[in-house]
Formats: structure tokens, sequence, C-alpha cells
């Protein structure tokens, strides 16, 4: 969606580079909302320059993507920003800001937001307790409010930057607590044979949620302009309906099961309902779900649903090609497989990676490791057909070895047929796939583990390459298979 011209006072984003590369996108907010899906791929013009204007309606954060870097910026109406991208003798990329707010948008760059739920486990370990944990994470809320507050008094920033990157520093935070407390209430109950929480532990988690979100207002809209909303609204849920039920705090012993993980989510977000932020929620939790490409028809239901509760959602141009791939994948889920999709005989029986090599031991086999819930995986299908040519061409097999659990077993096969996955197939058991892991773990940051996607290259039953080049990478992967044609 192009951004468009408005009557009033407009945003505008001017940008230059001294790099030849023109592409570049832009996220944009959706109703002065954070909006994961609102990203535009844009170009350069011939002379390295673009210029974006937004009607005033559109204020809130923007993020440009440029040459491997994220700049952020919160805006207004009326605010002119200039960004000028130079690159160093070594080929690193600087941003240069100029504009409204300048000592606030540079100094909002400066600032990291790690995964919220590593960084509360780790202030859980380094404090020793959830309240320590929490007065350590409100201590450096207050520190970094305090650090805008002060670029407020000095006339740096206006009260509008200050509200839009104060509920930012606000909500990551009160995430950060919230899921301390979460996380050490899920382990508790983990460990307990019904589940039940004593009443004196349940009176202090409960105690300590009230008393964690006092004072946060989930009906302020400058909260709904960065992301750490939904995973703060995603602990509410869960404290204030899934484990105690709303209002009274009496804790719930179970919900009945739903069908899937998706229809669990839908039903999470009815036991509390928002009403303020109702359309918002919703088309955030599609969002979240569509990235995850597991493609459940309940999406389209609901979504169908949405359009008739929110015919003019300006959230739904951005959502209907996703659900539109949702439509496509159950089409062709319900269509036979190709002629050149090969089902390995008896897969099921095979326990040692060996019988894999036995099974290919006078081909050059190309085996890829994937999963229906991997995403990078998925992302690597993209580049399936020009590999599918090179392999035929230079009779390589390709084998897609899958290590879905067996209750995956229909999503697996629909997959396949919805990236058209031609070759040879199987889903490896739970004692293959424990020896997969083992074989072909490496190191992460100091630690052994085992990733997907990975992919292997066999020659005659030999393995040749234990971690060979993805698919995106066709040209060095060709160059690695001339060792062995």
């Amino acid at each position: 969606m192009l951004p468009f011209l408005s009557f009033g006072q407009q945003i505008e984003i001017s940008i230059k580079s001294d790099n030849i590369k023109p592409e570049i996108r832009i996220q944009a907010p959706v109703n002065g909302t954070y909006f994961y899906d609102s990203k535009m791929d844009t170009s350069l013009n011939q002379q390295n320059e673009l210029m974006l204007t937004y009607p005033a309606s559109n204020a809130g954060a923007y993020t440009i993507y440029y040459l491997g870097t994220g700049t952020k910026l919160y805006l207004n109406p009326g605010d002119k920003i200039h960004i000028n991208y130079t690159t160093d003798a070594n080929k690193k990329v600087q941003a240069s800001i100029s504009g409204n707010n300048l000592a606030g948008q540079k100094h909002v760059n400066t600032i990291k937001r790690p995964f919220y739920q590593q960084v509360a486990e780790k202030h859980l370990h380094k404090h020793g307790s959830i309240e320590a944990a929490q007065e350590a994470i409100f201590k450096n809320m207050n520190k970094e409010i305090g650090q805008l507050d002060s670029l407020l008094k000095n006339k740096e920033i206006n009260q509008a930057f200050f509200d839009m990157a104060a509920a930012e520093i606000k909500t990551y935070n009160y995430s950060l607590a919230a899921f301390a407390l979460q996380d050490s209430m899920y382990r508790i109950k983990r460990a307990l044979k019904d589940g039940l929480l004593p009443d004196s532990t349940a009176n202090f988690f409960v105690n300590n949620w009230k008393k964690v979100i006092a004072n946060y207002d989930f009906h302020d809209k400058h909260n709904l302009n960065n992301s750490s909303f939904m995973d703060l609204l995603e602990i509410r849920n869960a404290f204030e309906g899934y484990y105690f039920e709303p209002k009274t705090f009496k804790q719930v012993q179970a919900h009945d099961k739903k069908d899937s993980y998706l229809d669990f989510m839908f039903y999470s977000y009815t036991l509390n309902p928002d009403i303020v932020n109702d359309e918002y929620v919703t088309a955030m939790l599609f969002s979240n779900t569509l990235m995850q490409e597991n493609f459940e028809q309940l999406l389209v239901t609901k979504f169908d649903e949405f359009k008739l509760k929110y015919p003019n959602s300006n959230y739904s141009p951005y959502l209907e090609p996703e659900i539109q791939k949702v439509r496509e994948f159950n089409q062709k889920a319900a269509a036979n497989f190709s002629e050149n999709t090969h089902f390995i005989k008896d897969y099921e029986s095979f326990t040692d990676f060996k019988q894999v090599q036995d099974y290919f031991k006078d081909k050059l086999v190309y085996i890829d490791l994937w999963a229906t819930w991997c995403g990078p995986c998925k992302a690597e299908f993209a580049y399936n057909k020009d590999l599918s040519e090179y392999a035929k061409a230079n009779n390589i097999v390709k084998v897609f070895i899958s290590v879905d659990r067996a209750e995956e077993d229909q999503k697996w096969k629909e997959m396949i047929k919805y990236y058209e996955l031609e070759g040879h197939h199987m889903r490896a058991s739970e004692n293959l796939s424990k020896q997969i892991a083992e074989m072909f773990s490496k190191d992460f940051n100091g630690q052994r583990g085992f990733g997907i996607p990975h992919y292997i290259i066999l020659k005659n039953g030999e393995l040749v390459q234990k971690d060979a080049i993805r698919p995106s990478r066709l040209k060095d992967l060709k160059e690695q298979f001339k060792t062995y044609l």
C-alpha cells in the first residue's frame, strides 16, 4: 500500500544514499498502530533519492530498512525527516538523521530491544527472585524515561515525540516484568500433579500481577504503536482468563481442548475481550499466525468474520494476500500428489541414518532436512524450481526428510503438495530424528545444537557433506557439487 497525499499537516521522509543499491523497505504505522505486515518495498531513483509523504493520520513509529540497517523514527503531523546513508571504507553503512526531534530520533536508535522472554529470564537468573527481577526492570525503565524527560525539558524533543517513545519504553519493560511472573508461575504449575497452585502461592501471583499492571493503560493508543503491546496482551490473557477467571481471579482448573493451537489462540482472546482495541488485536492475531505459514483453514473462516465486523478496516488489505495463500494451500492440499513425488518405501521403519545412506547407495543425493513448523525451511522452498532443473540435468537425487512428529503427518503431506516438492520424501521416526540431531549438530555461539533447515550430500551411500550449501545460494551449491559429479 503506497503512501498518499492528505490535506493538512503531512509527514515527510526524504532519503539519499551514496550506494548504488536502490532497494529499500519502509514499515509505516496503520491507524497510528504498529502492524508487522505494513511493509512497502520500493526503490531509490536514479539519483539514489526517495521522497515519501504520509497523511497526518499516519502518525506513529516508522522503520526504514536499507543495506542491512534499520532506522526507527517517531513521526507526528508536520514532521520532516531526512536520512542520508553513507558507506565507509570498510563498507559499513551509516545512517545520518536530520529534522524534527533530532536528539530523540538519534536516541531511540541507540536502544536495543532483545527478545523480551530471554531478557526476563536473564533478570530472574541474575536477581534470584521475581520481585528483585521486577525491581531491576522498572528501575531501568525509569532510567530510560528519565533520559527522554531530560530531552523534553531541554526542548530537544516535543511532547508528542515523548509520548510515543515513553509508551514504547513502558510497554517493553512491562512485558519483561509480566513475563518474569508468568514464566515463574508456569514452571511451578508444570511441576504440580493437577496444575493447581496452593492458595497462598496463587494469591502471591495474583497480587503481584495486579501490582505490575496497576499503572499500565491497555487502552492508551500510544501503547499500540509498538510490537511489545501484543506480547503484554498475551500475558494478560493468560492471567486474566486462562489461569484465573476474569474479575474474580479464581484459579481455573482446565479449559476445553481445542482442535489446534490457532483455535486455542482465538479462544484465549475471547476469555478477556478487549472491546476498545478489538479490531487491532484481531488483526495482529491474524498477522502473527499467518507469518508462521501453517495455512489453517480456520484462518479463512475467521477472516471472513473479521471483514463482516470491520468492512472498512485498514488492516484487511495487508492481510488479504496472506489469506489468499491459505486458500491456495487448501486447494492444493485437496489435490493428488505430483507424479514426481515419491515416498521412500517403509520409511516409518527407519531408525538409523545408515538406512537412508543404503537406500541411495548408488546415487548422488542432496538431502533437505526440514519441518512444517520451520519458517526458514519453507522460505528456501522458493528456490526449488531452479535447483530441480540443475539436479535433473546432473542426475542428482533430491531427498526431503521431515523431522515432524507423527501427529503432523497430514500437515507434512499437504505442504509437500503446496510447495511442489518434487523428489523423494520421508518423515523421520522419533529415533531417527534424535540421531539426526546428534549427527548434524554444530556450534551456535559456543554451544552445540541442531538447527534446520540443514542440507546434506551423499555419494554412493557415503556421507560426503554434513553441512551442504542451501538452495538459495545455488551458484555456490553448484560449485560444491562439482567435486562429486
